[in-house]
């Protein structure tokens, strides 16, 4: 099928000095790294969100769909390769593998990604499809690799230097894939520009400022030896298995609608539950900079001892976001249909009643963040597996019986379902962490 667009004029310019300077290793505060962090992932959700805007705008809710399509097939490899390394990076408070080790495993692991991705494309996509496909996971290996590098910053708690990172690859991906389409007119060419941006961050910025970073801390951080350990890389991969299927699963959960949705419904219907979606997936990137920001700092506090300071912290941040999330759900009540009318046209903002659900799933993801944040400074990693496979049999289960009924409407509560199991689930694996450090 043709993936050429129909293009609307338009023409801008924008520069940005993000250029690397002097990493000083000190922690940064708490509320300085929230503020980094939510700066960096209000950009970064801006560019995201910006690239759906970009691609309705400029070609047609098909282009929109394949475009998700193309995310809902390579996002889950990719998870999968990825071990979770990062997770695992951050709450390594005993330096026990270096950075080289880590990265190491990544880049290995990614380019068994693309190689993956490439076969399941081709055999189940046509030709054009597939090529997006592709070249998205391309994309998205480059970020992987680059997620090391701000695991790094994480966990010497320098968010500002880890937002930096973020708004660099938002702003380049947004430009590269706009540069793209408006040249060549083909969603192709829009990724390929994608691509180029993820390469040029990881080279010039976010390799420069982590290997800054690790050689600026203690001899106990650069790791037990060189960069090829087969045995300590093979320990490492084992370890983060857990946590790796988990993760997987929550990819898969949460594209399982999408693959519903194309299956029943329309490819022009999936890029509307995708627009809709991106705009709720704004919000949960938001929240991620809370749980980026705490996740360091509550292990930081676990493995002072620290279990008084642990729970405060965890308490007074969970109530923050749980009256966030219910404002916002009322917030789309009342302004959401002019909203969307203005950013996606009158098309999107007949869908209000999909968009109110999937507003509801975003405020009950808000404290499935942070308790997911508080489970994993604990390294409770293997107990996710299970919680997130019985969420994604809930999820595959409510697509199949309201996708088809209900349409999008359906697909919007069988998201709020899979979320709803995950905070009982993860909920009470917390309460048991809490329980055992008060026996301490």
């Amino acid at each position: 099928m043709s993936l050429r667009m129909g293009l609307a004029t338009s023409s801008g310019s924008a520069t940005a000095d993000l250029s690397p300077g002097p990493a000083a290793v000190s922690p940064q505060s708490i509320a300085r790294n929230v503020l980094w962090s939510f700066s960096g992932n209000v950009l970064l959700a801006f560019c995201q969100w910006a690239i759906v805007v970009v691609l309705a705008r400029l070609g047609t809710p098909h282009t929109v769909g394949v475009f998700a399509l193309a995310l809902a097939v390579a996002t889950p490899v990719i998870l999968l390769a990825s071990l979770s390394l990062r997770t695992y990076q951050v709450t390594d408070t005993g330096c026990d593998y270096a950075f080289s080790e880590y990265i190491t495993i990544r880049v290995i692991a990614m380019a068994l990604a693309i190689m993956a991705i490439g076969g399941i494309a081709f055999a189940v996509y046509g030709v054009d499809v597939a090529w997006v496909i592709v070249l998205v996971g391309v994309a998205k290996a480059l970020d992987a690799v680059s997620d090391i590098c701000q695991g790094a910053l994480q966990q010497a708690e320098r968010l500002d230097l880890m937002a930096r990172s973020m708004i660099l690859s938002g702003v380049l991906s947004l430009a590269g894939l706009t540069a793209g389409i408006l040249a060549t007119g083909r969603l192709h060419w829009g990724v390929m520009g994608m691509i180029a941006a993820s390469a040029l961050t990881l080279g010039s910025y976010n390799l420069p400022q982590a290997w800054s970073i690790v050689r600026q801390r203690s001899s106990a951080s650069l790791g037990k030896s060189s960069a090829w350990r087969p045995r300590a890389l093979t320990w490492l991969a084992w370890s983060a298995l857990p946590l790796t299927l988990a993760h997987t699963l929550t990819a898969l959960n949460a594209n399982v609608p999408r693959y519903y949705i194309e299956e029943y419904l329309r490819e022009a219907e999936l890029g509307v539950f995708a627009a809709l979606s991106y705009c709720v997936m704004a919000g949960q990137t938001v929240l991620s900079a809370v749980a980026q920001t705490l996740l360091p700092r509550l292990s930081a506090l676990r493995a002072a001892g620290d279990f008084s300071g642990y729970r405060r912290l965890l308490s007074k941040s969970l109530l923050a976001v749980t009256v966030g999330g219910a404002a916002l759900v009322v917030a789309a009540a009342v302004f959401g249909e002019p909203v969307l009318r203005v950013i996606y046209g009158a098309a999107y903002a007949t869908r209000m009643d999909v968009f109110l659900w999937l507003t509801l799933g975003m405020a009950i993801s808000f404290p499935v963040w942070l308790v997911d944040a508080a489970i994993s400074s604990a390294r409770r990693f293997r107990v996710q597996f299970p919680i997130m496979a019985v969420s994604l049999a809930s999820s595959a289960v409510a697509c199949g019986m309201w996708i088809p009924r209900y349409g999008l409407v359906g697909a919007a509560w069988s998201i709020c379902l899979a979320l709803s199991m995950m905070l009982v689930l993860k909920t009470l694996v917390l309460i048991q962490v809490l329980r055992a450090d008060e026996s301490r």
